[in-house]
């Protein structure tokens, strides 16, 4: 359900504006930055992949330890109802196998020892990306060392103010309490040198990137 959120102020659409230093659809702009917004607010109460691989594992572990309690009392059952748990049985082990699976596959995702960038960040952040590109503002990140030339890089400042803008829209928007809490907490689990290396990751290398008529793109 897409959440109920304010509109962005002519101020806070200024201020953004302002930051990327070049001219881009301001209903282009609203528009993408609140779809940007609302994904944040719908993901973040999503379960992350370790916990989804963590409740993937427990249901085939608890559906096994049920089949070898039914195997134990199979000789109280009358032979119709022994051939319908057979069935079942099959249709249970069934479901236990691609619930391995499935984790299997979440496990390779999952890097141990140390929490992962929420994946409703990284959706943010892309939609970001996807503005400053339709401006033709190269997405350039300051070093991770060094903060003295933030100020020169435009789409650094307006990724800082679209965070702002973000969590101002969440905290004054009809939003469930849960949500709200959950989507401010996404929006505020980075420092400074996990963000920039999160926005490295997500725009790939500058030296990809080239113009077009409908704003920069990448080479394949």
């Amino acid at each position: 359900m897409k959440p109920s959120l304010r509109p962005l102020t002519e101020e806070e659409l200024d201020g953004l504006q302002r930051c990327l230093g070049r001219p881009v659809d301001r209903s282009y702009l609203k528009h993408w930055l609140l779809t940007a917004i609302a994904d944040v607010v719908r993901l973040s109460v999503l379960p992350s992949p370790r916990e989804v691989r963590t409740d993937l594992t427990r249901m085939a572990r608890e559906g096994r330890q049920w089949l070898r309690h039914i195997n134990e009392c199979s000789e109280l059952f009358s032979p119709r109802m022994q051939s319908e748990l057979e069935d079942l049985a099959r249709t249970t082990e069934a479901f236990c196998q691609s619930a391995d699976a499935m984790a299997g596959d979440l496990a390779k995702s999952v890097k141990a020892g140390r929490p992962q960038t929420p994946f409703a960040l990284r959706a943010f952040l892309g939609r970001l990306i996807g503005i400053a590109k339709r401006a033709r503002v190269l997405p350039r990140t300051p070093s991770r060392q060094h903060t003295e030339k933030e100020s020169t890089l435009p789409f650094f400042q307006f990724i800082s103010n679209a965070l702002g803008v973000a969590e101002n829209v969440i905290e004054t928007s009809s939003v469930p309490r849960t949500h709200k809490i959950a989507a401010l907490r996404v929006l505020t689990s980075h420092n400074r040198e996990a963000l920039i290396k999160v926005l490295e990751e997500l725009r790939g290398r500058i030296s990809d990137y080239h113009e077009s008529e409908h704003g920069l793109v990448q080479r394949e």
